[in-house]
């Protein structure tokens, strides 16, 4: 059977790879008010988001000197992409393979018109986000939306679902922090502290899944896991004046050494790879309070990032899915 040109479009937040991109993506990402919806009136947050990116960009860019000088998130979701388009691509020459990001390049505005002036009538959407929310998979679907309507073209558009629960995925978590429980001196002063990005909660009062979402996949991953020590959730990365999911990661990491807990693993269990949320935002920041609040070992689960066993169970769960809609080979 003969499938027309189709993209895989890999989508993302994005991050800045160095000092010039920060104030532009900053800028972008709180603009966009399905991902942050500031108590202002629409026509007024572009306008506010540039002038908080510009009042950020002295405190943000020392962590990313800290980090190497940029987000590391281009390199590991093109390394990822790459995986995964190994798995896929052979006996279907029909298929591409883009990495589409949503405030950094590469933009969806410009990804968008070279893949349909390359002839491409079908575009497959896989989140590297494990977790749907408006904010973060919809506002990607959106904008992928908006710029083929802007073409003109009648595209074809799928989405891969979540795979906030796949066993692959769930899997993946547990062998990481398998790895980490050896290295703790006394498991009954242990806590596993899952650190989920943080969403405003009037998105979650809207009916948005991703909370129930990461709930699921805490439970999945201590299922597997078999219950080894006791496990919290909490948000990181808040932004702004309104009121974000709780509790935070470090109000948690404050609170445990009072409860007598001096070690913990913190997994970044809504990230497959690593940037800047777990290079400084964990590995530094909360390292830092953590160590000053009497926690006396910090451990931090390692990023999926290129972890084979991971991107094989993606590329499976895409080739599912595809295989679902008809537009792969049963």
């Amino acid at each position: 059977m003969k499938f027309p040109p189709t993209a895989l479009a890999f989508v993302n937040l994005g991050g800045p790879r160095d000092k010039s991109e920060i104030v532009p993506f900053l800028t972008r990402l709180f603009s966009d008010r399905e991902t942050i919806k500031f108590p202002v009136p629409a026509t007024f947050q572009p306008a506010l988001a540039g002038w908080i990116a510009k009042t950020r960009l002295k405190k943000i860019w020392p962590q990313y000197e800290t980090i190497g000088g940029g987000s590391p998130q281009y390199r590991y979701s093109l390394a990822q992409m790459e995986h995964i388009a190994k798995n896929l691509k052979p006996g279907r020459p029909h298929l591409q393979f883009e990495l589409v990001f949503r405030f950094s390049f590469p933009l969806t505005e410009e990804v968008v018109p070279n893949l349909l002036k390359n002839g491409v009538n079908r575009i497959l959407t896989v989140p590297f986000y494990p977790h749907y929310s408006s904010a973060t998979t919809g506002s990607s679907v959106n904008e992928l939306k908006r710029r083929i309507q802007e073409s003109g073209k009648q595209v074809e558009l799928e989405l891969v679902p979540a795979y906030y629960n796949a066993p692959f995925f769930v899997e993946a978590w547990s062998q990481k922090i398998s790895s980490l429980l050896p290295r703790l001196k006394n498991r009954s002063k242990s806590r596993i502290v899952f650190s989920a990005h943080g969403l405003p909660q009037s998105i979650i009062d809207k009916g948005d899944p991703y909370l129930d979402h990461i709930k699921a996949s805490v439970a999945g991953i201590m299922d597997t896991l078999g219950h080894p020590l006791p496990h919290m959730l909490a948000f990181q990365s808040r932004v702004g004046p309104i009121r974000w999911l709780r509790p935070n990661t470090l109000d948690v990491l404050r609170e445990l050494p009072r409860q007598g807990v001096d070690e913990v693993i913190v997994v970044p269990i809504s990230f497959v790879s690593d940037h800047i949320e777990t290079l400084y935002e964990i590995d530094v920041t909360f390292a830092d309070l953590a160590a000053k609040s009497g926690i006396r070992q910090f451990l931090r689960a390692e990023g999926l990032n290129e972890d084979p066993f991971f991107l094989d169970g993606l590329a499976r769960w895409i080739e599912d899915h595809m295989k679902s809609i008809g537009w792969a080979n049963p």
